[in-house]
Parts: structure tokens; C-alpha cells; sequence
């Protein structure tokens, strides 16, 4: 049975619970708002949702609101924790009031996010996958005037060439290509467009130089052997050139290969084609195991991920959040009975509930001795002296 120490030590258990849940919805939900891949996702959310097709869902707004009240709910937990000490029943009552109204919050949220995984995530895969094949993304840069994505520089023996404004196509593109073009335009135009088709993901294949299906080399651009370029920066490079279908990066002499077509130079000076037998630079399949070498072949648009990744991470932790509240308010709930009825003990909350929802399990004299009704074991007792 439980006795007052172990309810008031369970109830400090779950306000510390929440103290934890808090601060960490907090430090997420600040590591989401400053994601600049998330909030293009979050410009797709609302342009997918703006004409009443789905429910409309604002990502940054959602975020905002996770943070606050992670906030809240940390500072509400400190007062739990004093309520609890110090057996104050108004502190309690406060943290009880306000853990329930965070909870609701903390649940709703997260299965809203749990929608827009299931529901939008998929509608915006599609949509970037279409938009950034080759043909669809020359065409709309084209429509949309836009400077074509460049690498930084990582060194002065490779600084990166001006963004040329590809050519201006005076021919219509049709209604689908207008329609797309006018959808970009209300998620952010030119900058959206560059993030959600220069900014990927890497998987690593293996160990060595990538290969075909075939088995053989695609053809890639070789840095300069005298200029060390670093992975991070290798991947910038790739990241610029929409035929680009991954790289190799020698760790030791720091040399990027850029494995994409002939007449795709990356910017600066001093690369070096490695003309191989076939010109097809996908599909991506394995690596050849060269010592010193790896493979990188590129995945998804970062866009994609980070809503996976975020929308996934809100759902299950925003649900248990609000799971560990509800724990937490019936334990403090139990504590607060026993400060108000000053039933200690056995006969306090959890004993109460046990005899009132699990009559079976005890007999008739230790039900009234667990409801506290001692005159009428009194009485009996005399009554069978008699």
C-alpha cells in the first residue's frame, strides 16, 4: 500500500518529469524555428492548405506555440514542486489547473503534426520532386529570371563565378508550367525554388569512387590537387549544379570529385574531368572500394527531410509530453486529496480508489477499514464480547 511519503515522492517524480519534457519541447521546438529548410516547407504547408484543400496548418505559428508553453510548463513545475514541499494547496490546484490545460495543448499540436506527415508531406514530395527534375528546374529558373545557385568559395584558387541569369524564354510554357510558376511564386519565388532544389541530403554508398548499375564510373569533375577542399564544402559544389548526382571525397589530400555531366563545370579554377566510359551520372548504385575514397550519393531535398524529421520528432514527443502531464496530474491530484482530507496513509487516495473500483479483492472488514469507518468495527466488536 501506498503511504503519503511515496505519493508526495511519486507526484515530485512526475512534476521533475515535466520540468524535463518542458525544457526539452523548448530547445526543439527553437531548433525547428531556426531551420531555414523547415520554413520552406512550412511556405509549401500553407500554400497546399490555403484553399481549403486540407486543413490549414501553420508549421512557424505551431512551433512558436510548442516553445512558449514549454517554457510555461517548466515554470509551472517549479511552483508544482513548491506546491508539493510545502503541501500549499493553492500552488497545487494552480499546477493541476494549468498542467491540464498544457496537455490539452501538447496533444492537440502534436496530432496535428501527425497530419501533416501523413496527409501534406507526401502532396509536397511529389511536388519538389517534380519541380526539381532537370528540364522542369531550367525551365521555371528561366520564367522566374533567377540567378542560377552557385558554391561558395572554400579557397582562393577556387572562388565561384557570378551567378549567370540563365535566358530568358520569351515562349509561353503552357498552363501546367504557369500554374507551378505562380504556386513558386507564393512560396517564396527564386530563393525557394534554389533551397528546395540545391539543398539535399547525402547517403553514403561506401567506401571508394562511385558506380553505376553497370558497374562502371560516371563521369566526374576532380578539384585541384594543390587546393584541399573539405567534405562540407565538397557538397556545396554538388549542391550548385542540379545534374549532380553525388561525390567522392578523398579525407587525406582533401580532393572533391563532382560526379555530374561534361558540360557542367563547377565554378572556379583549376578542375579536371574525369571523362569515363559512359556520360549517365545516375542511378548512384554502390562503390568500388578504393582505399582512401568515399562515396556520397544525394537523396532527398533537405526540405523533405527536416519535415519528416520535425513533423515525426512533434508527434511522438508531443504526445508522451502530454501523456507525462496527465501522469502527473493525477499524482498530484492523489497528494492533494490527502492535504485537503488529511487522510494519510492507507486510507488515503490510492487506497480509496482501489477499495471503490476493486471491491473483490478485499473482505468486508478491511473495506471499512480502508474507508475509514472504524465506529462500526468498534461496534461489532463489543457487540461479539457480548
Amino acid at each position: 500500500m501506498c503511504d503519503d511519503n511515496v505519493t508526495k515522492g511519486a507526484t515530485l517524480s512526475g512534476a521533475a518529469l515535466v520540468f524535463a519534457a518542458g525544457l526539452t519541447m523548448a530547445i526543439v521546438a527553437g531548433m525547428a524555428l531556426n531551420s531555414n529548410n523547415l520554413e520552406d516547407a512550412d511556405s509549401m504547408v500553407n500554400a497546399n492548405t490555403a484553399n481549403g484543400d486540407g486543413v490549414a496548418i501553420d508549421i512557424t505559428k505551431c512551433c512558436t506555440g510548442v516553445m512558449v508553453f514549454g517554457i510555461l510548463a517548466i515554470v509551472t513545475s517549479v511552483l508544482g514542486c513548491l506546491g508539493i514541499g510545502e503541501n500549499n494547496k493553492c500552488l497545487l490546484c494552480l499546477y493541476i489547473v494549468a498542467a491540464l490545460f498544457y496537455a490539452t495543448f501538447f496533444m492537440t499540436v502534436g496530432i496535428s503534426m501527425f497530419m501533416v506527415v501523413e496527409s501534406v508531406e507526401p502532396v509536397i514530395e511529389r511536388q519538389v520532386n517534380s519541380m526539381c527534375n532537370v528540364t522542369s528546374y531550367e525551365q521555371l529558373m528561366t520564367k522566374l529570371s533567377c540567378n542560377a545557385a552557385v558554391a561558395p568559395a572554400v579557397a582562393p584558387a577556387i572562388a565561384p563565378a557570378v551567378g549567370r541569369l540563365l535566358a530568358i524564354d520569351k515562349d509561353p510554357c503552357g498552363p501546367e508550367c504557369e500554374s507551378r510558376v505562380a504556386l513558386i511564386t507564393k512560396m517564396g519565388g527564386c530563393p525557394f525554388l534554389r533551397h528546395a532544389c540545391n539543398k539535399k541530403e547525402y547517403v553514403f554508398m561506401g567506401e571508394g569512387f562511385c558506380v553505376l548499375a553497370d558497374g562502371t564510373r560516371p563521369p566526374m569533375w576532380a578539384s585541384a590537387p594543390l587546393t584541399p577542399v573539405e567534405l562540407e564544402a565538397c557538397y556545396d559544389f554538388c549542391d550548385a549544379d542540379i545534374q549532380c548526382s553525388g561525390v567522392v571525397h578523398q579525407e587525406k589530400n582533401k580532393v572533391c570529385f563532382v560526379i555530374t555531366k561534361e558540360d557542367s563545370r563547377p565554378t572556379g579554377d583549376g578542375w579536371i574531368m574525369q571523362k569515363q566510359s559512359s556520360n549517365a551520372v545516375v542511378p548512384i548504385k554502390a562503390a568500388d572500394g578504393t582505399a582512401g575514397a568515399a562515396c556520397q550519393a544525394k537523396a532527398d531535398s533537405k526540405l523533405v527531410a527536416r519535415l519528416k524529421y520535425y513533423g515525426f520528432w512533434f508527434f511522438f514527443g508531443l504526445i508522451s509530453f502530454g501523456s507525462a502531464l496527465i501522469i502527473s496530474i493525477c499524482c498530484t491530484f492523489s497528494h492533494m486529496y490527502m492535504v485537503n482530507t488529511k487522510r494519510k496513509g492507507r486510507k488515503g487516495f490510492p487506497a480509496l480508489c482501489t477499495s471503490m473500483f476493486c471491491p473483490c479483492l478485499r473482505t468486508k472488514e478491511k473495506k471499512r477499514r480502508m474507508l475509514g469507518d472504524d465506529s462500526e468495527s468498534g461496534s461489532g466488536s463489543a457487540s461479539d464480547s457480548e
